[in-house]
């Protein structure tokens, strides 16, 4: 057996009976999602197992609640709520809060659940608690390319996750992505999923991992529960989680969890040092070179967490100038 506090790998789970299965809540936050949130949850609506399908409209200025509103029409187990708060952190625990059944899963608003989703999450947790099931979420290869190397790098990064996750499952936790996540209701109330990002610069998954580890959860990963993931990582959003990442290490260099990491080359933070990845990336992707590619996008991404690092050097000693002239 494993001791409470550790993480397991598995890739197969027992039969069960319907009424052994217990209760399912899915708890969905969502940001102008439209069209791609109503083939979500009709998908779900389409498994066995879901008694409630909980979606949390987080601000959305498109006719997302518009759209729920239908939904809830015309199946009482959606239901819609409007956020009180900002972000998915705020939003998973508002929606945990108003969630009935035994057990919650955890989803994004832009993955497809595949058959046997739902009760393949719920019969891990049929006889304990304490339990984090990671499920797994595939990337449609269609959306990775050149033109889109900010998802391929998301690609890329996630399987390398896994990968790790089944060779050392005491990774599970410390590096939770937490878009695919099944647990006992009564657990996620206990941890609490609202985790604010913003007072520490780590995002809010690890967090929330980091707090089922304190609290002595097992975290296993199971594979053959899968999402598909219709992933969108622009340009932008890649440079900004990079510079996230960055700033939030050096803020918080004295963290037990912070991540030192090797020392980099200067020039690794030259402007110019990134425009230059940027177009090897563009061209190692039409060639068609995954290896090379999966490399020039790493440095990419690891030149504009330097970027954000050095943001936070400065940020750090104009503090401690205004202080000492005080």
């Amino acid at each position: 057996g494993h001791a409470r506090g550790s993480s397991v790998v598995s890739g197969t789970v027992p039969i069960m009976t319907p009424s052994q299965t217990p209760e399912v809540s899915i708890i969905i936050p969502t940001h102008n999602r439209g069209l791609l949130l109503k083939q979500v949850v009709e998908t779900l609506l389409q498994q066995d197992g879901v008694t409630e399908i909980v979606v949390v409209n987080d601000h959305s200025i498109d006719d997302t609640h518009l759209l729920l509103a239908d939904l809830a029409r015309r199946d009482p187990r959606v239901v819609p709520l409007e956020a009180r708060a900002r972000g998915p952190a705020a939003a998973r625990q508002q929606g945990l809060e108003h969630a009935h059944g035994t057990v919650v899963l955890f989803l994004d608003d832009d993955q497809l659940a595949t058959p046997g989703l739902v009760t393949g999450h719920a019969v891990h947790h049929r006889d304990g608690k304490g339990l984090v099931i990671l499920g797994y979420s595939s990337i449609p290869t269609s959306l990775l390319g050149p033109r889109n190397f900010g998802a391929t790098l998301y690609a890329h990064t996630y399987e390398s996750a896994c990968r790790g996750w089944e060779s050392d499952p005491d990774q599970i936790l410390t590096g939770l992505w937490g878009g695919h996540v099944s647990m006992r209701c009564r657990d996620a109330l206990a941890v609490g999923m609202d985790h604010d990002p913003t007072a520490t610069g780590f995002h809010e998954d690890y967090l929330f991992g980091l707090a089922c580890l304190k609290a002595g959860f097992t975290a296993r990963f199971d594979r053959t529960l899968r999402v598909v993931h219709l992933v969108e990582q622009g340009h932008n959003r890649f440079v900004g989680q990079a510079r996230r990442a960055g700033s939030a290490a050096v803020s918080y260099q004295s963290s037990d969890h912070a991540s030192h990491g090797t020392r980099w080359p200067m020039w690794m933070n030259w402007p110019i040092t990134r425009y230059a990845l940027t177009g090897c990336a563009v061209v190692a992707g039409y060639a068609h070179a995954r290896a090379l590619e999966r490399t020039v996008l790493f440095l990419l991404r690891r030149s504009y967490w330097l970027q954000g690092a050095n943001d936070a050097q400065v940020r750090l000693s104009h503090a401690a100038s205004h202080r000492a002239s005080r």
